[in-house]
């Protein structure tokens, strides 16, 4: 088990970035696979867009022979990251997604210290370590639905309806969660008014929405207690949780 988590950021000009290297090896990627999977996004994207975000460049590997040798990889902004990481799942890539998003906040807090003092507005939603236990704490430390929500919210359904196959969920989650939990903690989230459901009336595929408000009024209760429970590690969350209590 993983005990230090250690993403690598650096500042290049005035922006917090990674490298195509760093993601493939700490999600457990082939570099080539993590560059296909880059070009792939990239023959999608607004081309202004991919040169912001994802940099060409190249870094020196070391040769069995003692040389090196210049291999093209991409120097990867925090929008880069966030999109490409989307496609990564598993327990082992949804720790490495958060400790890279933490990495990010922290570095770019240190680049531009007055807007890391700004209070923090209510949306857009950016689901950082801290915000994933708030949440879990806020649905009464159900971690099957905190999940859930992280995945929905990381997807982009609390700015529109996402179409997603169960198939594809169950992936989104790690397969961490089964075909009924899933279901059961559907059904809890949209008890709670957090969470819509409708089938997409061409596929009849299912469609989920996130209300935001609802959300951030129960995380903001939270932080309003007299006596607000202190926020654990997150890997006693996440790693430490029993697969059975991911229900």
């Amino acid at each position: 088990m993983e005990t230090a988590l250690k993403p690598r950021v650096s500042v290049v000009g005035r922006s917090v970035t990674t490298t195509s290297i760093a993601i493939a090896e700490h999600f457990g990627k082939l570099h080539k696979d993590v560059l296909k999977a880059i070009r792939n996004l990239a023959s999608d994207l607004p081309e202004a867009w991919c040169k912001r975000n994802f940099e060409p460049t190249s870094v020196s590997v070391k040769q069995p022979n003692g040389g090196t040798r210049e291999e093209s990889a991409y120097r990867i902004t925090r929008k880069g990251f966030s999109l490409l990481a989307m496609g990564f799942t598993g327990q082992r890539a949804l720790r490495w997604k958060l400790a890279y998003i933490e990495a990010f906040d922290a570095m770019e807090a240190a680049l531009n210290p007055r807007e890391a003092t700004r209070p923090e507005p209510p949306a857009p939603w950016l689901v950082t370590p801290r915000r994933f236990l708030e949440i879990y704490y806020a649905l009464g430390r159900r971690i099957g639905a905190a999940m859930l929500l992280w995945v929905l919210l990381e997807l982009g359904a609390d700015e529109g309806w996402v179409q997603i196959t169960m198939r594809d969920l169950i992936d989104e989650l790690g397969g961490n969660l089964s075909l009924g939990a899933i279901a059961g903690n559907v059904k809890r989230l949209q008890k709670a008014g957090l969470l819509d459901v409708q089938a997409h009336p061409n596929t009849g595929r299912r469609c989920y929405f996130v209300h935001q408000a609802p959300l951030y009024e129960r995380i903001a209760a939270l932080r309003a207690r007299p006596e607000p429970p202190g926020l654990p590690d997150l890997d006693d969350v996440l790693v430490l949780e029993a697969p059975e209590k991911l229900q």
